[in-house]
């Protein structure tokens, strides 16, 4: 998927999405790239977690030698 979106940022699937005269087709993309934007958005959370738990610990750290 990675190398997909290096190559045209899926742009093919959005002008099959936008273009397609198969209503079908056009249901099965929209549902492929809500599940990318939900995976995405996973990642992101966790990266975002890490951060904080980072950040919890080392004021824990610094207040434990007070």
């Amino acid at each position: 998927m990675n190398q997909c979106y290096l190559e045209d940022q899926f742009e093919y699937l959005m002008t099959i999405m936008l273009e397609c005269p198969d209503a079908v087709t056009r249901l099965n993309i929209a549902i492929l790239v809500k599940f990318m934007m939900q995976r995405l958005k996973i990642k992101e959370r966790n990266i975002l977690m890490e951060n904080e738990v980072e950040q919890i610990e080392f004021v824990s750290q610094i207040d434990q030698s007070l």
